[in-house]
């Protein structure tokens, strides 16, 4: 993930929309899920991640979307990524406490 920063970087991408991963009734990924062969990240990791992954992102390229989710009715897990409010929230009190923005390691580890 971190790696893809650096490259959409490299590349001058205008824009990008960063998604949570998150299971659908249905799906393959619901049976591993529910087999216990897949655990989902939880807020605080996911928050995190993206945090890392921003740091390492040109300030120049848009951020269209943070979090994203399917249809309510359909979702499975994580419980969490239902709330974008919250999940965009933790995101960036997760960058003041870090004192970063976007870009700020760019070229870094």
């Amino acid at each position: 993930m971190q790696k893809t920063a650096g490259k959409l970087t490299e590349l001058k991408v205008d824009g990008i929309k960063i998604h949570v991963l998150h299971v659908l009734k249905g799906s393959r990924l619901e049976k591993l899920y529910r087999s216990g062969e897949v655990k989902m990240l939880g807020q605080d990791e996911y928050a995190d991640l993206a945090c890392d992954f921003l740091e390492r992102l040109s300030p120049d390229i848009i951020i269209h979307r943070m979090t994203g989710q399917g249809n309510r009715l359909d979702h499975v897990a994580p419980d969490w990524a239902l709330d974008k409010t919250n999940t965009i929230g933790k995101i960036h009190e997760e960058l003041r406490r870090r004192g970063s923005y976007q870009g700020s390691k760019m070229g870094g580890p």
